[in-house]
């Protein structure tokens, strides 16, 4: 009985003693330094949601995807052409070159 008392003793003494220790921690994160481009496109066109974005020959989704202010598009660092089309038209066409951690907004009216 005594060493059944002791044991439970020792057992909520050891609880108490290594049940405190936190091991040492290191928190990690990755930076996404790519360049972005959004797009500011003029009020008075009535057919943003029909702007399709293409980078190197690639269709990269709609601009109304990629609006300044809410949302930017990531793309690798280097040199581009971008291209905006509505219905077939190329509304927009241009080479440019972008660094790591850039940002640039192109204006379509």
């Amino acid at each position: 009985m005594v060493c059944n008392v002791m044991g439970a003793i020792f057992l909520a003494l050891s609880s108490l003693l290594f049940g405190c220790v936190q091991m040492p921690t290191e928190q990690q994160s990755i930076v996404d330094d790519r360049p972005t481009i959004d797009f500011v496109i003029s009020s008075k066109r009535d057919d943003i949601e029909d702007i399709v974005v293409f980078i190197d020959g690639v269709r990269m989704g709609m601009a109304s995807s990629f609006i300044s202010g809410k949302s930017r598009m990531r793309i690798l660092p280097g040199t581009h052409s971008l291209v905006l089309r509505v219905n077939g038209v190329v509304l927009l066409q241009e080479e440019f070159y972008l660094s790591s951690g850039s940002n640039r907004s192109f204006y379509v009216n």
